[in-house]
């Protein structure tokens, strides 16, 4: 359950000089959010029955394969953590300059950019069914919307669930910023 108003605006567009910043606030899905908090309980029960095992030393249990279980049993921990952070505070950011567009994704004080030249960015276009998402439910596969950055066989995803309309917004500062004409659409 995703809760965000329509009536707000998830995309936020600051013109500075020399770069265009774009801001879009993801939506919170708090159920889903929910499902992690109660899973990483149950984790962290497994986790320290394992610990107390590992601790008495009755030869029950194998001591290789009770440090093996402990080392997955923390990567699987770290991993719900940083998803958890990320459905919470995750933030996205588009900075575009007069070379190129940074795509920025940051959690509290960790920050993943990555750089689009301008000579190897093509035209940014909206998909809505990104192909490199594949999840399944039902065993049908959900469609998730994307904005798309790159040239040919070099598109990345960088904005997962972006709707049309705040697409369109991107785009516009992206072309504006780096003065690209406005291509007409052919029907």
């Amino acid at each position: 359950m995703s809760v965000f108003s329509p009536k707000e605006a998830r995309v936020e567009v600051r013109y500075g000089q020399g770069e265009t910043t774009v801001h879009i606030r993801r939506p919170r899905d708090y159920g889903a959010a929910f499902m992690m908090v109660l899973f990483g309980v149950f984790w962290a029960f497994g986790g320290l029955f394992a610990f107390a095992l590992l601790n008495t030393g009755d030869g029950l249990f194998d001591v290789g394969f009770l440090i093996v279980w402990l080392l997955f049993w923390a990567i699987g921990m770290v991993g719900d953590t940083v998803l958890l952070l990320w459905t919470l505070i995750g933030r996205e950011k588009i900075v575009i300059d007069n070379n190129g567009v940074t795509h920025y994704r940051s959690i509290l004080m960790l920050t993943r950019k990555r750089r689009f030249e301008k000579s190897m960015l093509g035209e940014p276009r909206w998909v809505a069914d990104d192909p490199t998402y594949t999840v399944k439910v039902n065993g049908r596969r959900v469609k998730k919307a994307a904005l798309l950055l790159g040239q040919g066989a070099m598109l990345v995803p960088v904005l997962r669930g972006i709707g049309k309309i705040e697409a369109d917004k991107v785009i516009e500062a992206v072309n504006q910023r780096l003065i690209r004409p406005k291509r007409r659409r052919t029907v």
